[in-house]
C-alpha cells in the first residue's frame, strides 16, 4: 500500500493569489498544516505496519516534491511555477473540469507550467509525482513491516 502525502496547500497558484498578508508568496498557514497531516500520517504508516505484520507500507513525500518544483522549475525543465496554464491570462484563481488543452484560455504548451489550472499539478508535473510513487513502492523507500 501506498500512501501520499498532501502537496504544500499554499503554494496552489489560488492560494498564491488570495494570500492577502503577503500577496503571490505561499500561505505558510495552509503549508503548516499540510506538513502536520503528513507527519501523523507517516505516523499512522508505522502503526499500521506494527498491527498488521508483513504489510508493505510505502510514504511518498509528494510535498516535497512539488515544493521543490515549484521553487526551482527550471531544475525540472518547467518555466512557469506562479501560475497555472488555462485561465483568462492570468491562471491564478480559475479551475474547473471544463478546462482542456483545446480550449482558446489553455496556453501554448501546459508542459512549461508546473499547474494545469489553479490548483491542479499539470499533466508533466503529475508524471513526475507518480514516478515518485512507482520508485517508493519498486525500491528502498518501501517499508516492509514485521
Amino acid at each position: 500500500v501506498t500512501f501520499a502525502g498532501l502537496p504544500p496547500l499554499g503554494c496552489l497558484p489560488l492560494e498564491r493569489a488570495v494570500n492577502l498578508r503577503i500577496p503571490g508568496d505561499c500561505n505558510s498557514a495552509y503549508n503548516m498544516a499540510a506538513v502536520s497531516f503528513n507527519r501523523r500520517l507517516e505516523g499512522m504508516i508505522g502503526r499500521l505496519g506494527r498491527e498488521l505484520p508483513g504489510a508493505r507500507v510505502a510514504y511518498v513525500d509528494q510535498y516535497g516534491l512539488l515544493s521543490a518544483m515549484i521553487a526551482r522549475p527550471w531544475e525540472y525543465g518547467f518555466e512557469n511555477s506562479a501560475q497555472g496554464c488555462c485561465g483568462s491570462g492570468t491562471g491564478y484563481v480559475e479551475t474547473g473540469a471544463l478546462w482542456s488543452l483545446k480550449s482558446a484560455l489553455a496556453c501554448d504548451d501546459a508542459g512549461k507550467y508546473v499547474f494545469f489550472d489553479a490548483v491542479h499539478p499539470s499533466e508533466r508535473a503529475y508524471r513526475m509525482i507518480a514516478g515518485a510513487i512507482l520508485n517508493a513502492t519498486s525500491h528502498s523507500r518501501l517499508h516492509r513491516f514485521n
